[in-house]
């Protein structure tokens, strides 16, 4: 029982973002189609390490994670009436990756 209590303070136990010892980093950008900003997209990101973080874009398109664990990510923005995006992002360990996404309607 002890152990399980520690696991879950120490981000182990089901937590969606690094743990303490863990560096990271800032995922930011705006989401656009032909007629300007998107707003209401999902945005979801996926680290090397399996945590997992999600968002909505903004009024104008814009979209930011905090804490992404340093290094390949999967980086996937959707919204109803356009097309999906996914890429491989790098995290930079505390710094900003910045991915401006168009989407195509459909």
């Amino acid at each position: 029982m002890l152990v399980a209590a520690l696991l879950t303070l120490n981000g182990c136990g089901g937590k969606t973002e690094p743990g303490p010892n863990t560096a990271s980093g800032t995922v930011t950008g705006v989401v656009t189609s032909q007629s300007g900003p998107i707003a209401g997209a999902a945005v979801s990101i996926v680290s090397s390490d399996g945590t997992q973080s999600a968002t909505t874009s903004g009024s104008d398109g814009y979209f930011e994670i905090d804490k992404v664990a340093a290094g390949a990510a999967q980086l996937t923005v959707s919204r109803d009436g356009y097309g999906q995006w996914s890429g491989q992002l790098l995290i930079v360990p505390n710094g900003t990756t910045t991915q401006n996404v168009h989407l195509n309607a459909i």
